[in-house]
């Protein structure tokens, strides 16, 4: 006789995890392999699915859901700050694994906060080019990023203040797209400067698309100050 054999093949259903702390786990904090309906919420994963590692050492997601119906909301992962757009890591060949594994809805908690100034130009693939790397996202999957942020110039009359959103979708073609809706106030001039693009990357190059990159061009002599918060979508 096996205990408990049916509520395995049912899952857990309607469960709520909520303000805790997780440290030091070299795996997943939270697997929930059968279940729906479950809820992550104003928790703390700080150096978890590193297998050893730090947070610049990723092996695997921080939280798994199998099945579609579940969500996370208000949580915090350290991983985030230096995988994103931690200086030492924003251009490393760590791949960005992704805090959450399967299909969400994820509202993550921690508004987040970077300078850039104006892009520099290169030479990439023969073209001369001119952008920032602002952040990266995690993953390689179908699924829909909405961020939202606001623009402050330090020295010119510059305030932006959108949405972005990042669809990745894999097929046959893998293809990424970036969409801003914002409003902007200061300077006429400057409105249409400040452009994002979106595109994947192969972080580690050992083949296959692995992270999302997300770069802003900017021609104006000026530091300008970014804060955003991000949540995503997602069906794998």
């Amino acid at each position: 006789m096996n205990l408990g054999a049916e509520g395995q093949s049912q899952g857990a259903r309607q469960s709520a995890i909520t303000n805790c702390v997780f440290n030091e786990i070299s795996n997943y904090a939270i697997w929930i392999e059968n279940g729906t309906n479950n809820s992550s919420q104003d928790n703390q994963f700080l150096n978890v699915g590193n297998t050893g590692s730090d947070e610049g050492g990723p092996t695997t997601a921080i939280i798994k859901f199998r099945e579609v119906g579940n969500n996370s909301t208000g949580d915090y992962f350290r991983r985030t700050e230096y995988l994103s757009y931690n200086d030492s890591y924003i251009n490393s060949p760590t791949p960005f694994i992704p805090e959450i594994e399967g299909p969400i809805f994820a509202e993550f908690d921690k508004a987040h906060t970077k300078s850039f100034s104006q892009s520099p130009t290169f030479l990439e693939q023969g073209v001369y080019v001119s952008y920032t790397r602002l952040f990266r996202l995690a993953g390689y999957a179908n699924q829909t990023y909405k961020i939202k942020y606001q623009i402050v110039g330090r020295n010119s009359f510059t305030v932006k203040t959108g949405e972005l959103t990042v669809h990745s979708g894999l097929g046959l073609t893998s293809q990424i797209t970036l969409t801003d809706e914002y409003d902007f106030a200061g300077d006429i001039d400057n409105e249409d400067l400040l452009n994002f693009t979106a595109r994947f990357v192969d972080a580690d190059s050992i083949g296959g698309y692995d992270t999302i990159a997300v770069n802003v061009t900017n021609p104006i002599a000026d530091t300008f100050d970014i804060q955003y918060k991000v949540s995503i979508q997602k069906t794998e």
